[in-house]
């Protein structure tokens, strides 16, 4: 086998909705390859979904890889098994995009299949909400097969295992060397994995909610422009992925139809009073700005990050 012929990658996925991080680990070879998803959700996630996205000259398109399961840790994960050259009908390389889905069309994970691509969110959004009826359907045939049976095929589904013998025969022959594959990966990530894990409960535990991490005076009021956010960060712990800039991050709702599933909302406090406001949006890298948000600077690298717009609420203008 040409040296080119394979391929190994750790995909860090980015968190689009408080409380959810991730990881892919992908591996390809000529005839073969899997994916392995390891995901920290809240515990009152359900219905978590893998998905790939791509795009061509004729628009956007999705694939659905299959659901999610609790492992004995309490994370989801799945295992998927495919044929590089036919994964709903398309090869890997036409895939831009891969994405974790809660229920029909909330995207809270994402990460890149090969390198940064610049997509339109609106219309991934728009793909992975247009699923094919064919691919719920079969998904949810799935879920309804017998325990033992069931339980195998959370390590391995493949969306035409059942009609293709020959493939399933293939895959079965590399069964043995792909476990121990996965166990040398699983000595690679547990340790950062539980690392990661360990910090992100040790920062809740020190701060219940972000507004007794922003250390404000409870007893004065806010600005009147930012007053509504007062009962979110009153309820939401701190958003663990938001970007390091000194502001207290929560996840906020974004109106139906606006391409994002969140944004970004963070304070900085002065004297126990808060002293600036920040919007940020998750984004894939561009090199411009989105429509409407021209004066909004651009945090992250050349892979994905946030739109960021910052105002100082004592001169009610942009930082």
């Amino acid at each position: 086998m040409m040296r080119n012929d394979y391929r190994r990658a750790l995909i860090l996925l980015r968190s689009n909705a408080a409380g959810y991080s991730g990881h892919v680990r992908l591996e390809r070879r000529t005839l073969m390859g899997s994916m392995y998803f390891v995901v920290q959700a809240p515990e009152a996630a359900e219905d978590l979904q893998a998905v790939l996205v791509g795009r061509d000259r004729r628009g956007y398109y999705s694939c659905a890889l299959g659901a999610l399961r609790r492992d004995d840790r309490g994370q989801a994960v799945l295992r998927f098994s495919f044929d590089p050259r036919d994964i709903c009908g398309r090869e890997l390389e036409q895939y831009q995009l891969i994405a974790v889905v809660q229920g029909d069309c909330e995207i809270v994970l994402c990460g890149n299949v090969a390198g940064s691509v610049e997509m339109d969110w609106a219309q991934v959004r728009a793909a992975v909400c247009a699923r094919s009826g064919a691919e719920r359907e079969d998904r949810m045939e799935e879920t309804e097969e017998a325990p033992q049976e069931n339980e195998e095929r959370v390590r391995e589904v493949s969306p035409r295992a059942r009609t293709d013998p020959g493939r399933r025969e293939r895959r079965d022959e590399g069964t043995d060397r792909e476990r121990e594959e996965e166990e040398e990966w699983e000595e690679h990530c547990t340790e950062k994995d539980e690392a990661q894990t360990a910090a992100t409960e040790d920062t809740a535990a020190a701060a219940q909610t972000a507004l007794a991490a922003l250390e404000v005076d409870v007893s004065l009021p806010w600005p009147e422009e930012i007053e509504g956010l007062r009962p979110l960060f009153r309820s939401q712990k701190v958003l663990m992925n938001a970007p390091d800039d000194g502001f207290v991050y929560i996840s906020a709702p974004m109106p139906a139809g606006s391409g994002y599933a969140m944004c970004a909302a963070g304070v900085r406090a002065e004297g126990g009073v808060p002293v600036a406001v920040s919007y940020a949006l998750p984004s894939l890298y561009a090199p411009e700005p989105p429509a409407g948000l021209e004066d909004a600077a651009w945090v992250g690298d050349n892979n994905s990050g946030w739109w960021v717009t910052r105002i100082d609420l004592r001169r009610g203008s942009a930082l």
